[in-house]
C-alpha cells in the first residue's frame, strides 16, 4: 500500500482494498519503518490527490497522525507545495492546523519559512487565527520570524500577509514580537545574507518595526548590519531613528 501511494497507483490501491477489506484500517494506520509515514502521509507528500481522497473515504479517523518527526499529512503536503491536497485536507472537519513537528513547526510556520503565499493565505483562516499567528517553535520564533529569514523564495508578500492579518485581529505589536533570545523579526532577518534583505527591512520598517529593539545580548539590527559591513542599511536605519 505504501508503494502504491508513493507511485500514485490508484487502481492497484482500490484493488488492494477490495481484496482485503478487513485489513483496511490496519493497513491505513501502518507506518513505514524509517520515517513512520502512513500511506496518507505519502500520498500527501507525493501530490497524489486521488489516493488521498480514496484513503480518507474509507473512514480514516486520525487525519492528524504524526510521523517520526511530528509531521502530519498536512505538513507533508505543505513541504512539497501541493496546494490541491492542502485545500482538500483543510476541508476535513477534524483537521488540526496547529499540530507542530518535533522542531515546533506548525503548518503555518512551515509555509512561511518557504514563503508559500497561497498556502499561508489558506492556513490563516478565521478559526484559530490568533493562536496560529502567535504560535512559537522550539526557539520561540513565530511564522513572521521564519518568513523574514526565508532565502528560498521572495518573502515580501508573505510578510505582508502575516502582518495584515495580525493587524486585522488587533495584533499591531506582532511586527516586533520576540523569540526566546529577545530577537524581533527585523533583527532575525539581519543575520541572514539574503538578496531579499533590503526589501525585508524596508517592509518591516513600513509596518512600524522598531530598529532600536535589542535582544537579550544587547544586539539591535544596527549592530548586526554594521558587523556585516552593510553600509547602505546603517545609513538608512540611522535616518529612520533620528526621524
Amino acid at each position: 500500500m505504501h508503494l502504491c501511494t508513493h507511485k500514485g497507483y490508484i487502481d492497484t490501491l482500490k484493488l488492494l482494498f477490495q481484496l482485503e477489506p478487513e485489513y483496511i484500517e490496519t493497513l491505513i494506520k501502518g507506518k513505514t519503518y524509517e520515517a513512520k509515514w502512513t500511506p496518507l502521509h505519502i500520498a500527501a507528500s507525493k501530490g497524489h490527490l486521488d489516493c488521498a481522497q480514496l484513503i480518507l473515504s474509507l473512514g480514516v479517523k486520525n487525519i492528524n497522525i504524526t510521523s517520526r518527526d511530528g509531521s502530519t499529512p498536512l505538513t507533508s503536503a505543505i513541504m512539497r507545495g501541493h496546494v490541491d491536497i492542502i485545500k482538500y485536507l483543510l476541508e476535513q472537519p477534524n483537521i488540526d492546523i496547529l499540530t507542530p513537528t518535533m522542531f515546533g513547526f506548525t503548518p503555518l510556520i512551515s509555509a512561511a519559512s518557504k514563503a508559500q503565499n497561497d498556502i499561508v493565505e489558506l492556513l490563516l483562516r478565521d478559526k484559530d487565527l490568533v493562536q496560529n499567528i502567535l504560535y512559537r517553535d522550539n526557539d520561540g520564533s513565530t511564522a513572521l520570524h521564519h518568513a523574514c529569514q526565508s532565502i528560498i523564495n521572495n518573502p515580501i508578500d508573505t510578510i505582508k500577509i502575516l502582518l495584515d492579518k495580525a493587524k486585522k485581529v488587533g495584533l499591531e505589536e506582532y511586527v516586533d514580537c520576540v523569540d526566546f533570545s529577545g530577537s524581533t523579526p527585523l533583527l532575525s532577518s539581519c543575520w541572514h545574507d539574503s538578496e531579499y534583505l533590503p526589501a525585508i527591512v524596508e517592509t518591516l520598517l513600513n509596518y512600524g518595526a522598531d530598529p532600536r529593539k535589542e535582544n537579550k545580548y544587547g544586539w539591535c539590527c544596527l549592530h548586526v548590519l554594521s558587523q556585516q559591513s552593510c553600509k547602505y542599511f546603517i545609513k538608512k536605519k540611522k535616518k529612520k531613528i533620528h526621524n
